[in-house]
């Protein structure tokens, strides 16, 4: 039997949040359930080759680094310097990517870019951290071109250990897997869709979709800006 119990995992993501988030966030976005999630989220949003995105909450970058792969030019910020330094060394072991990607140490609510700068203004599970999100969310909208797209990916209420644990039994996720899904659906703050909603409200956006993901337990959320 392996030594590697669940509470030895329990100890090793803890100990990775306090000491090396870089690598705990490396590691969670190298499972397959969670990269999964990310790019079908971002394949939905139909970005185009040459278009200027921009990543909220890049982390150490391996998302950004592959919506690179696609000829996006994109732009990825994290208030983290130790992020933004693991980013860039990822960046620099990615031939493919490097020449489209700039990573930027800077905080979401206080952008240094020009307003109307990006085609697209993308965040995944920062709104729910960041207070208060609508500081984001205006933020986002501002350096948003008009007829551009903003999205975010946020855990919603669902996400809970009951249903956490049905996901992990439905796939089969063992060991660090199982273990960082069941910390994912605990930690975090979570919204309900009432919540999207309010923060949206000020939000100048057309056709706007909240979709339902990862068994429920996960909104998108994406719309178009419209002139003033």
């Amino acid at each position: 039997m392996s030594i590697l119990t669940e509470p030895f995992y329990g100890f090793y993501i803890n100990r990775l949040l306090k000491h090396d988030t870089p690598k705990l966030f490396t590691k969670l976005y190298e499972l397959d359930w969670y990269q999964s999630l990310h790019q079908q989220w971002f394949d939905d949003l139909q970005c185009q080759s040459g278009q200027q995105l921009l990543e909220l909450g890049c982390g150490p970058g391996l998302f950004s680094l592959s919506v690179a792969k696609r000829n996006i030019d994109i732009t990825a910020v994290d208030r983290s310097d130790k992020m933004i330094k693991v980013a860039q060394a990822n960046a620099q072991r990615c031939e493919e990517s490097k020449a489209n990607i700039t990573f930027v140490e800077g905080d979401a609510k206080a952008l240094k870019f020009e307003n109307e700068q990006f085609d697209c203004v993308i965040g995944a599970s920062l709104l729910n951290v960041v207070k208060p999100p609508e500081e984001v969310l205006s933020e986002m909208m501002r350096v948003l071109k008009v007829g551009g797209k903003l999205s975010f990916l946020v855990p919603n209420k669902t996400m809970n250990m009951e249903n956490v644990v049905k996901y992990i039994a439905k796939n089969d996720l063992r060991g660090f897997s199982a273990k960082v899904l069941k910390a994912w659906g605990t930690k975090p703050p979570r919204f309900e869709r009432e919540r999207v909603m309010e923060l949206l409200e000020p939000c100048q956006l057309k056709d706007v979709v909240i979709d339902e993901r990862f068994d429920g337990m996960v909104y998108t959320v994406s719309g178009v800006k419209v002139g003033g």
